[in-house]
């Protein structure tokens, strides 16, 4: 899932120890239970950086396509940048009567996620599931130039950075290949 091009970025905590994951799974399994769950409610939480006009250029794409903000605009100009995209998602039970009740785009209570294995929804053949998401904007301190430093960090990172690496190397080794056979070709001649 990808938001302004920021993966979902999911936390959790186990064993004392905070861990960060992109993406999130669709359903688990508890050890104590033989009983399939499925994550039915996803709550978001964009990360937004406000900016002041002062120096910055803008780029608008609207119905008219690509403009450009003028230089006297500039200076009041202010908005707000996506600078982080978290996902927190669980498995709500809900009651399937008042759920059907309700239209696709009707506004609901804010869930709260359970803990507890019986207030989950379990995976059964004749029951109908709901599936929920609620978005909350968040105001935060990171800038735009910083934001991709979460997904630098995690476990794992190292394999971004060899996606890098790779991503440089490659071209220049593909470069290498036509010149090496276009180039004796122009010396015969």
């Amino acid at each position: 899932m990808i938001l302004d091009n920021l993966p979902a970025m999911r936390f959790a905590k186990q064993h004392g120890v905070n861990i960060r994951w992109t993406g999130f799974p669709v359903g688990y399994m508890f050890p104590q239970s033989n009983d399939d769950y499925i994550i039915n409610h996803v709550k978001f939480i964009v990360l937004v950086h406000e900016y002041e006009g002062i120096g910055v250029e803008i780029l608008g794409t609207g119905e008219e396509g690509m403009s450009v903000i003028s230089d006297s605009d500039k200076k009041k100009a202010s908005g707000f940048e996506i600078v982080g995209f978290e996902v927190y998602p669980c498995s709500v039970k809900f009651n399937s009567g008042v759920m059907s009740k309700h239209s696709m785009y009707d506004n609901l209570t804010p869930v709260s996620c359970p803990t507890e294995i019986e207030k989950s929804q379990i995976i059964r053949e004749p029951e109908r599931g709901s599936f929920t998401h609620e978005v909350e904007f968040v105001k935060n301190n990171i800038k735009w130039p910083s934001r991709w430093d979460a997904y630098l960090k995690m476990e794992g990172a190292r394999a971004h950075w060899f996606s890098i690496l790779n991503s440089s190397i490659m071209p220049t080794a593909h470069n290498r290949y036509p010149s090496h056979y276009i180039l004796p070709s122009f010396q015969t001649r």
